[in-house]
């Protein structure tokens, strides 16, 4: 099965290999927009769609810094945010609630 896989992986990228650039490009785009569309589709609590967006803020401006694992610290900052975010929110309705 492991042996298949490869083989696979071995042609396409050797097909893709002779595919003009424009077109070999937004094939290879369709995998990032496809988990962007599908993670935000499933973003219904405050706290995923505020990490969402800041993925979407921080991980083009660590990379334009040029900090170098980028995609780490955007998952660590981003995270952090939007979970104290969620945190204080929720404990602000919680305190309205209660008489």
């Amino acid at each position: 099965m492991e042996k298949n896989n490869r083989v696979r992986a071995a042609s396409v990228f050797y097909l893709a290999a002779g595919l003009p650039p424009l077109l070999a490009a937004g094939l290879l785009f369709l995998t990032p927009l496809s988990f962007l569309l599908s993670t935000a589709r499933n973003s219904t609590r405050l706290v995923d769609v505020l990490a969402l967006v800041f993925g979407l803020v921080l991980g083009p401006l660590l990379a334009w810094q040029q900090i170098a694992p980028d995609l780490l610290w955007t998952g660590v900052i981003g995270g952090t945010l939007a979970y104290g975010i969620h945190r204080v929110h929720r404990a602000r309705s919680a305190a309205r609630v209660q008489p």
